[in-house]
């Protein structure tokens, strides 16, 4: 598997928070353009946080009483990245 495909999501936002930093750098480390990476931050903090992948156990019990009732029942399992 190509890890860079598999985590292009965290590839892409470390790429665009280092062209961040960079350009603070090289614009005069002014409070505006760090507060614009800070922001980019806890943006892609939050973003983490809401929409993250997490396991429900309503599908486990979903699952469990439609098994063995006589109908084909489809399985489609997914990686949570």
């Amino acid at each position: 598997m190509n890890p860079i495909n598999l985590y292009s999501a965290l590839v892409f936002f470390l790429i665009v928070l280092a062209v961040g930093v960079i350009v603070a750098l090289r614009r005069g480390n002014r409070w505006i353009e760090w507060a614009a990476v800070a922001g980019f931050v806890l943006l892609g903090g939050l973003a983490w946080a809401v929409l993250r992948p997490t396991q429900t156990q309503q599908a486990g019990s979903a699952l469990q009483g439609a098994l063995g009732q006589g109908r084909p029942v489809l399985l489609e399992f997914q990686s949570p990245y």
